[in-house]
């Protein structure tokens, strides 16, 4: 049977209610605030030219409300414009979607519906970690999502970062990829924290990434050198080394040895 085709409305911004205050209690992916630079820009462009995007909205099937599911930052946007210019009696355009909703579809959704810009790690992280408690596994929510099981779950490993570690991928100081390989690669949460300080100083404040921290090579990487190593020790000329180099090169599909 198929889904029942959406509608369009035209309602004033006070119609609608963040996802936040939902009966499914699920935050905002992103807390716009009309005080962002960017909101009150979007706010003098739909002054100048009304909303033309149209949010995506539900019924909240407990209170009954009209909710967002997709356009939170046009909606705080368009309040501020109805603040600033009552006189304007605004309205903005809503597509109601009539399928039902749960706490898991809204989750899966913030992620690959959201019309403004992709999530950050951390908060891919904590989409994953909240549609795992609704009963999702992480093979559903990397096809959804278009990302590998590994990535997934080495996201989840890094909420339980320290928070110096945690504080550090929020803002844009350390990357994610390089956060877990150094939660994986040190003895202890407190020696991959002293390794980051380490890193930060020694890059002079700059981004850390996986090639600024004194990782060990993966295990992979720890065969092959000692393939290599054993190897060049049986043959003693520069020939057969050569050779042997380019024996390991091709195994290894041309990467760096």
């Amino acid at each position: 049977m198929a889904s029942p085709a959406p509608t369009i409305r035209y309602v004033l911004p006070s119609e609608l209610h963040p996802i936040s205050t939902s009966s499914f209690a699920i935050d905002n992916l992103r807390n716009p605030s009309p005080s962002d630079l960017d909101i009150v820009e979007l706010a003098q462009s739909i002054i100048d030219q009304g909303v033309r995007v149209p949010l995506i909205a539900f019924t909240d099937p407990t209170t009954k409300q009209l909710t967002i599911k997709d356009g939170h930052r046009r909606h705080v946007a368009a309040l501020l414009a109805s603040d600033l210019h009552p006189d304007l009696n605004l309205k903005i355009p809503v597509v109601i979607e009539r399928t039902p909703v749960t706490a898991l579809s809204l989750l899966i959704d913030q992620v690959t519906t959201n019309s403004s810009a992709p999530p950050t790690p951390l908060q891919l992280a904590t989409r994953v970690e909240l549609a795992l408690r609704h009963g999702a596994n992480v093979p559903s929510l990397a096809k959804a999502f278009g990302k590998s099981t590994t990535y997934l779950y080495s996201l989840i490993e890094l909420l339980n970062a320290p928070p110096e570690i945690i504080e550090a991928v929020r803002q844009n100081v350390l990357s994610a990829t390089a956060a877990t390989e150094l939660l994986k690669d040190s003895p202890s949460p407190a020696d991959a924290v002293t390794a980051l300080a380490t890193a930060t100083k020694d890059n002079n404040g700059n981004k850390v990434t996986s090639k600024h921290l004194k990782l060990s090579p993966p295990s992979s990487a720890k065969k092959l050198q000692k393939r290599i190593s054993d190897a060049l020790k049986s043959y003693p000329n520069a020939k057969a080394m050569k050779s042997c180099l380019e024996t390991a090169t091709n195994s290894n599909d041309g990467s760096e040895i």
